[in-house]
């Protein structure tokens, strides 16, 4: 819903393949701030892989980044205030975070 939300911070974000495909169907330019994190041990972490990659390869700016933990409550709980904080600078207009260019998203299993 991109003209109701202008921040999506996915944690642990469950991403089906069909999901990857559509990429290429949607405007370089995402209508909304997009960050996705993961942990390295999360059972959603080659949806999240799939994603990233797509986005990459369409041109998309976002943020991704994999961080050791499991999809549970403990991983979650350490990525809450990073997430408030963007969350925060996003309303403050001051929200720009994104990969760079040579971002290394490791290769589908």
């Amino acid at each position: 819903h991109p003209r109701q939300f202008g921040l999506s911070i996915a944690l642990s974000g469950y991403f089906p393949p069909e999901f990857a495909a559509q990429v290429a169907s949607l405007p370089q330019r995402l209508p909304f701030a997009f960050q996705m994190l993961c942990g390295s041990e999360d059972h959603l972490l080659p949806g999240n892989r799939a994603l990233a990659r797509a986005l990459q390869a369409h041109g998309s700016a976002f943020y991704y980044r994999e961080d050791e933990g499991a999809h549970s409550f403990h991983y979650w709980n350490h990525r809450t205030p990073e997430m408030l904080i963007a969350a925060d600078a996003f309303f403050s207009r001051a929200y720009a975070r994104h990969n760079e260019d040579e971002v290394k998203i490791p290769a589908a299993e």
